[in-house]
């Protein structure tokens, strides 16, 4: 069995993916797993209390063949700063933005390619005004505070903006200044939280509206815009969303209330099998690979069957 590597994606396995400011890939094999994705919090200036708390999605996934998976674990919006959180938090003038959704994405690096999504959080406005939680089926609108609200990111639409700056497919709405207010920005999601207006009367304005989440399942394939890259052999099993104002449970197994800080996601392995029946030698004991490589020509190949000839005839390991 010389030149062959065994890689430890096996029953039981929980792959982790914390934030980054990037995205993250993996090629998982043929099996069953569980997903979680916990959204990002939006952005503050006085006190973490008023940054808007991403919601949490979970779902069983069963693929049919190897897949890459890409990974988008969101960034708060003090993690972005004005910029908004990674993965489509709104940006803010002067001040943290919004922040970003969480979420996994199959075979192609693309907002039409999620099948799972946890809602970001709204920023702040004034120091002392609450952005509105992101996840769930439609994310929450401030409402303390004076200017015009921005609506949560929904199943089908991105939240109204306060004042032309509505969420968007993935991506919330930006948080706008004007005469010496600071609104809030929406956070990100499925569909984005719409940034909030300022009244005009100096800095005391709502926060930015929180995003969305989403499951992709046979009773929600119809939420997608155009474009879908997904499959009906992609539907989630024993999908469900919370939103920031429910409990749920953490990363790190504790229950919260809306998830804090930067946004987190999870792959459980169930059930994995590519060459079932293929064994390897590891020291003195027999070993069943779940995953395995070969060298060829001076690269590592990813082995997705196995033949031996019996009888003049191949078989399949």
């Amino acid at each position: 069995m010389g030149g062959v590597r065994i890689m430890a994606i096996k029953k039981g396995d929980k792959l982790n993916f914390a934030y980054t400011g990037k995205v993250q890939t993996v090629t998982l094999p043929k099996g069953t797993y569980k997903l979680e994705v916990w959204g990002a919090q939006g952005g503050y200036r006085s006190s973490s209390s008023y940054g808007g708390m991403g919601g949490y999605s979970v779902g069983t996934l069963t693929l049919k063949s190897k897949t890459t998976v890409y990974v988008y674990a969101g960034g708060a919006g003090n993690t972005g700063k004005t910029s908004g959180g990674f993965n489509g938090g709104g940006s803010r003038e002067t001040y943290n933005g919004g922040g970003g959704g969480s979420d996994i994405r199959l075979r192609k690096d693309s907002l039409y390619a999620r099948v799972i999504v946890a809602g970001g959080g709204g920023s702040d406005g004034a120091s002392s005004r609450q952005g509105g939680y992101g996840g769930g089926d439609t994310g929450q609108a401030p409402s303390d505070g004076y200017g015009t609200a921005g609506g949560g990111g929904t199943q089908t639409a991105g939240g109204a903006g306060g004042s032309g700056n509505p969420g968007s497919f993935g991506a919330g709405g930006k948080g706008t200044y004007y005469s010496s207010g600071y609104a809030g920005a929406g956070g990100g999601g499925w569909y984005g939280g719409g940034g909030s207006y300022p009244d005009g009367s100096g800095d005391d304005d709502k926060g930015g509206a929180g995003g969305s989440g989403y499951i992709y399942t046979s009773s929600t394939k119809g939420n997608y815009p155009s474009g879908c890259l997904l499959t009906a052999d992609d539907y989630l099993a024993s999908a469900s969303m919370k939103n920031g104002g429910t409990s749920f449970t953490s990363p790190t197994g504790n229950s919260e209330t809306g998830h804090a800080g930067d946004g987190y996601c999870r792959i459980t392995v169930i059930d994995c099998q590519v060459c079932p029946n293929l064994k390897t030698k590891v020291g003195e004991s027999i070993k069943t690979a779940s995953v395995m490589y070969i060298k060829v020509n001076g690269s590592w190949k990813q082995i997705t069957s196995a033949y031996i000839k019996v009888n003049g005839s191949w078989k399949s390991l």
